[in-house]
């Protein structure tokens, strides 16, 4: 092994003891981790053109100090009583700078010194699976199979730098087919980027966004898009949602221009609602004299539950103003995390030459067989299959809900993704509705930071694709039973005996 060393150049001092100077620093800093084996006493002198005599009197030194450990038949280590965490060292860097006045730095680096990063954001938390689907439901064996096949069977050219900094082509006309047929999106290849993860998004800020634009956004709404935009110093502007996604008619109203209006069509974050047909009318015609671009983002447009499906905004345009953002995550991730941007043909150009500064590499293997598993069919197959699964423990998550909890809780009737959003009418803090949650083991997570403004109070959301089917009722009864112990609270349940209410909750069962 190698091993990088700062040795000082001081000839007065016997070079052992600067080795060992070096290697105790190493040591000290965690460079070289405890229990680490290090180079033997002639591969360090060869590495460091030194005799090995000196480096023997070095470890010698070192061991009899504690640094290192010498064991006969296997080598030398690094002690292991530096593990302890409580371990006062003798050397210590300088903590890194993480806040403050920073020179030397681009206007863009400076505003994003003022952004408001919330770590971890509401998609990045561990009770909500990352935002990804259940291991146990993911198509590992043939995403492993295709993986071996495209290692195996092509020439070495197959792993060539690519020149098509969009993708890989084929995989771009089977996305483009793949969404025509379940979104409604009408493009050709040449409009459909493939990015690595959530760059899409980053991308149509820094390209379409100047400092003072003006934005619309929802609120509540995903705060990861809002950070991008800050980060660009757009002006945002929040547009209300209901159970039909965004309102519309204020925007009407207002005759406000903006630059750029983002939304969440297909699974409305975080509430799940899909804006109606009647509404994406409305803002295509409102954003044809006052909004330049609309930012379609479809990334949860997979799994919808009680409605049908609705062509999406980008295929209802007429204008080549709308760009359309989806993404394999809710499917496949973490098998893949590729993610798709369609643009108008006017913006070709532009991101061609935007990403070719940026991301113009791209995994070539998985770009093979992504390919394969979208023209096959396979993808659409295993779409079909997962959304039967999330729809039974749905399902069961609002039954058992709204049988332990009627009309103190309210349910989306209609949503999409991998959670939903439920909202109690309880006279309860947050913090004591999440510790009856974690002690239950039910999933359960606040809304708020979703909000520009206050949140809404007693919202929350349950990650039902990531339960278990079998315990879903147990798990929700001993949640109700938690907060009406810590309450001391009696809940209203009128005159309704237990069948009764089981019919209460059968009902509210059929209408999900």
């Amino acid at each position: 092994m190698e091993l990088a060393l700062n040795i000082d150049s001081d000839n007065s001092v016997p070079l052992f003891r600067r080795l060992a100077a070096a290697l105790r620093e190493a040591i000290l800093t965690r460079r070289l981790e405890p229990g680490q084996k290090i180079p033997s006493a002639q591969e360090l002198a060869e590495a460091l053109s030194i005799s090995r005599a000196t480096v023997v009197k070095t470890y010698q030194a070192l061991i009899s100090q504690g640094y290192l450990d010498a064991i006969t038949g296997s080598g030398t280590f690094v002690s292991k009583r530096f593990s302890s965490h409580d371990q006062q060292l003798e050397w210590e860097h300088a903590p890194l700078t993480t806040s403050g006045a920073v020179s030397g730095i681009s206007t863009y680096a400076k505003r994003i010194q003022d952004v408001t990063f919330v770590e971890p954001h509401i998609a990045g938390l561990p009770e909500l699976n990352y935002g990804s689907p259940p291991f146990d439901v993911l198509p590992k064996e043939k995403w492993k199979e295709l993986l071996i096949k495209y290692c195996r069977v092509r020439p070495p050219n197959l792993f060539e730098f690519s020149n098509e900094v969009f993708g890989y082509r084929p995989l771009r006309a089977a996305i483009a087919s793949f969404l025509a047929r379940s979104k409604g999106i009408k493009c050709s290849p040449d409009q459909v980027i493939v990015f690595e993860g959530a760059h899409a998004f980053a991308h149509i800020a820094r390209l379409l966004i100047e400092p003072g634009d003006q934005v619309v956004v929802e609120n509540p709404g995903y705060l990861g898009a809002r950070e991008n935009l800050i980060a660009e110093g757009a002006q945002l502007i929040a547009a209300e949602v209901d159970d039909e996604g965004m309102i519309i008619e204020p925007l009407m109203r207002q005759a406000l221009k903006a630059k750029l209006c983002y939304v969440t069509s297909a699974h409305h974050e975080p509430s799940g609602a899909i804006l109606s047909l009647q509404r994406r009318h409305q803002l295509l015609a409102w954003a044809r004299q006052h909004c330049t671009w609309i930012v379609e983002d479809a990334f949860d447009s997979d799994y919808n539950y009680g409605s049908a499906p609705i062509p999406a905004l980008q295929g209802l345009d007429t204008t080549g103003s709308v760009l359309y953002i989806y993404g394999f995550w809710k499917a496949l991730s973490p098998l893949t995390s590729l993610g798709v941007l369609v643009i108008p043909p006017s913006l070709i150009s532009v991101f061609e030459r935007a990403k070719f500064l940026t991301d113009r590499q791209f995994p070539t293997i998985e770009h093979y067989a992504l390919a394969e598993l979208i023209s096959d069919g396979f993808l659409e197959m295993h779409i079909k299959r997962t959304g039967k699964i999330y729809q039974s423990r749905r399902q069961k998550l609002i039954y058992a809900l709204s049988q332990e909890f009627r009309h103190n809780i309210a349910i989306p009737k209609y949503s999409a993704g991998l959670h939903t959003l439920v909202r109690f009418k309880l006279n309860r803090k947050t913090d004591d509705i999440l510790r009856c949650a974690a002690q239950s083991g039910l999933p359960l997570v606040s809304s708020a930071h979703y909000y520009m403004g206050d949140p809404e109070p007693g919202e929350f959301l349950i990650p039902f694709a990531t339960m278990d089917d079998e315990t879903i009722s147990d798990t929700v009864h001993r949640f109700a039973q938690l907060m009406l112990r810590s309450s001391g609270e009696q809940w209203d349940f009128g005159t309704l005996n237990q069948v009764e209410r089981e019919e209460y909750a059968t009902t509210i069962e059929q209408k999900a």
